[in-house]
């Protein structure tokens, strides 16, 4: 997750943990585990076109003979981005709706504070937020035998 300073002065870290507490990651989860089905049944399928009998087919991640079309995949992978998109508006919101506070105690205010520098409440600033999905990518290492 990428964010501006706008974010950092005015939400704590305890705020933005609260905001992502929020989210069913659940999409993100299928769609690397539904990329690392489709990719083991790649492998399967061209090893049976060699001629060789893969010892481990489709059990990967507790698959039972699960199929993942592209189609599939390609549905996941927006569900996973549009949480990402809410993620990231949500978390940017907050952080603007308490820049324009005047009231509440922010990371800027308390810093500035033990920095002997007077500031009230919230601090507008630019709010830039980016979220991306980490995920290991299997398609460079074929399953072990």
């Amino acid at each position: 997750m990428g964010l501006t300073d706008g974010v950092y002065d005015n939400l704590f870290e305890k705020d933005i943990q609260a905001q992502l507490a929020k989210f069913d990651f659940a999409p993100c989860r299928q769609l690397v585990r539904g990329r690392r089905l489709r990719q083991h049944q790649r492998w399967v399928a061209q090893e049976e076109a060699e001629g060789r009998t893969p010892l481990q087919k489709l059990k990967i991640l507790g698959a039972q003979e699960e199929v993942v079309s592209d189609a599939e995949l390609k549905g996941r992978e927006e569900e996973c981005r549009a949480v990402l998109r809410s993620m990231a508006t949500m978390i940017a919101l907050a952080a603007q709706r308490t820049g324009a506070n005047r009231t509440v105690s922010t990371p800027f205010s308390v810093n500035g504070a033990k920095a002997k520098f007077r500031w009230q409440g919230g601090k507008p600033d630019d709010v830039t937020v980016l979220v991306a999905l980490v995920a290991p990518d299997d398609s460079r290492a074929a399953p072990q035998e």
